[in-house]
């Protein structure tokens, strides 16, 4: 429908996706992840306009464990890029603009050994080929299975909001 903004700071909206032909990347009690699989999740954000929240982005959370994997802005990054809690790491695009509305693209492949991520801002088509458009960051994540996602924001001392629209999760 339409945009999403952020109204707390701090706070966030859960969401289980809609069941639907996950066959590849669905793990035991309907976890997303496990051992193979590619799963594309893309979405527009912003930060709005004057405001001074820290971070903001979409979570891929484990219900009543946790956040596994975040993608967007991460804490006082300034920077469009992840973060992942599992494996104690992550990485910004260098000069990406988390003011601007900007089309974020994650691929994330499912592995035995681990997570692979490659991330695109604003890509001139919604799944890129890494070959003809090379990603912008790339990552090994750690191993991890989710099952809802969070819409947040937070960390502003003056102005809050982040906006989140045209959020696709995608199984290939």
């Amino acid at each position: 429908g339409l945009t999403a903004t952020t109204a707390n700071p701090d706070d966030g909206s859960y969401r289980m996706p809609k069941t639907g032909p996950w066959i590849d990347t669905v793990a035991p009690n309907f976890q997303f992840g496990g051992d193979s699989g590619i799963l594309w999740i893309s979405f527009n954000s912003q930060r709005l306009t004057g405001g001074d929240d820290q971070y903001g982005g979409l979570s891929l959370n484990l219900q009543f464990v946790g956040e596994q994997l975040f993608l967007g802005s991460p804490w006082q990054s300034g920077e469009w890029g992840y973060g992942d809690p599992i494996g104690a790491s992550g990485g910004q695009v260098a000069g990406s603009n988390i003011d601007l509305d900007s089309r974020l693209v994650y691929k994330i492949e499912y592995t035995p050994a681990g997570e692979n991520l490659s991330m695109w801002v604003n890509p001139p088509v919604p799944h890129p080929d890494p070959l003809i458009n090379a990603p912008d960051l790339t990552a090994t994540l750690g191993d991890h299975t989710w099952n809802e996602i969070r819409l947040q924001s937070g960390g502003a001392t003056a102005a809050h909001g982040w906006n989140f629209d045209e959020i696709l999760i995608e199984c290939q």
